[in-house]
């Protein structure tokens, strides 16, 4: 009788061309259900992580009701804003989520703002959060990639040699094979899953902040790389026709920049020390450093004017020049602020003997001579002087359920 009732009112066949499992009447997509499935094994995970790192693992059930919203949300406004080559978006379909169009990028962006918002509301270690998170989302990409899957979409470019028409390197799709590009990020987002996985179960060097610098770079990566491949991206469009520039690798560039400045921060005091044994004194370091960066600042100014002639107009550039056109505009700025701010910091050696004096100080404690010392407070707040937060989770031990702490106290008295 069971079977026969569910032959009757369960069925799976394809509703618009997609594969459903139809439940009285009701599709319900094989997209959405694989999408959930890792969404929710993710979640799982992070509790786990979280708990391991010293937070209550039932705070993941407070950030997934305010992450996941705001993550469907960024995906949908990603899709939205950043259509297909061929037509504008049509915005009166915005709501209409079942007839698909979700962008990760955007899912990732809202989602995890929404999460360092809440995370500050609740005073927690936002890096910390971060992390664990992080590593599970890697896992979640990994596993919805198969929804792509089943949509017969997120493929690459026509295969048309007989001999590299095989699964996984092609997948077929009506007559047609094409390059898998679903299952190459797949695979290669699960691997950098494991590698997040073990350093935050495992690795005693683990800095607060590295998984998700890590996952800024190495997704930022393999992104860049498949969407390269990819025939249906979404492009950048700008006064209302589209451009050469596939929006994904515009922000996997973004995201590989980002994630490596982050990573030069956790790591700036080793970076520092490095960096001051190639001179005799502090004095000798700032001084060669002036002219070092003054000199990086020209070329890179250099570099720029040459690739903005190069980008424009921008309805013709690729997203390779672009974006190299903005980074190294972007980086001319910060050297060239960076120059100032040491020509500024030369003021705090004494011009008669040498000596380092401190900032505020007017006469030199060494010789007498009188030397005011007044550093740029704009400049100092974009620089500040050899400051290096402690990003080690040396200390923090794995949460424990109070109750169970109580009970466990009441027994040892008793």
């Amino acid at each position: 009788m069971i079977n026969t009732l569910c032959e009757k009112f369960i069925e799976i066949g394809k509703v618009f061309g997609r594969p459903a499992l139809i439940v009285f009447g009701f599709p319900i997509y094989f997209y959405a259900i694989i999408i959930v499935s890792g969404i929710s094994i993710a979640v799982i995970l992070a509790g786990l992580l979280l708990k391991k790192r010293g937070i209550d693992p039932y705070d993941i059930t407070e950030y997934a009701l305010v992450m996941l919203p705001l993550g469907i949300l960024g995906a949908r406004l990603y899709f939205f804003l950043f259509p297909y080559s061929s037509a504008p978006s049509d915005w009166s379909e915005f709501f209409q989520f079942r007839n698909g169009g979700l962008g990760i990028y955007g899912g990732v962006i809202l989602g995890y703002l929404g999460g360092y918002l809440y995370c500050k509301f609740k005073k927690q270690d936002w890096w910390m959060v971060a992390d664990c998170i992080g590593c599970v989302v890697l896992l979640a990409q990994a596993i919805g990639r198969w929804g792509n899957f089943v949509n017969n979409e997120a493929y690459g470019n026509l295969v048309t040699n007989p001999s590299l028409q095989w699964f996984p390197y092609a997948v077929q799709i009506g007559s047609q094979w094409y390059q898998a590009t679903f299952f190459y990020e797949s695979v290669c987002t699960f691997i950098g899953f494991l590698i997040c996985f073990f350093v935050l179960f495992r690795h005693k060097n683990y800095k607060k902040g590295w998984i998700a610098s890590f996952y800024g770079i190495y997704y930022g990566i393999v992104r860049l790389f498949v969407e390269g491949l990819r025939s249906d991206s979404l492009f950048l469009w700008i006064a209302g026709s589209p451009t050469n520039i596939k929006i994904s690798q515009l922000v996997s560039i973004c995201t590989i920049v980002l994630g490596l400045w982050r990573l030069s921060v956790i790591y700036r005091k080793n970076l520092h020390q490095l960096y001051s044994k190639l001179f005799k004194s502090e004095k000798q370091e700032v001084f060669c450093s002036f002219y070092v960066l003054l000199g990086a600042t020209v070329v890179l100014f250099a570099l720029s004017v040459w690739l903005i002639i190069l980008a424009f107009p921008v309805t013709n550039t690729t997203a390779m020049e672009f974006v190299l056109a903005t980074v190294l505009t972007c980086l001319t700025v910060y050297c060239l602020l960076g120059t100032i701010s040491l020509w500024d910091r030369r003021k705090l050696y004494c011009p008669n003997c040498g000596s380092r004096m401190t900032d505020g100080e007017e006469v030199c404690t060494n010789c007498g001579q009188q030397h005011k010392v007044q550093l740029n407070k704009t400049l100092l707040k974009i620089f500040p002087y050899k400051v290096y937060p402690d990003f080690s989770v040396d200390g923090i031990l794995p949460w424990q359920d109070p109750l169970k702490k109580d009970k466990a106290k009441k027994g040892g008295a008793k």
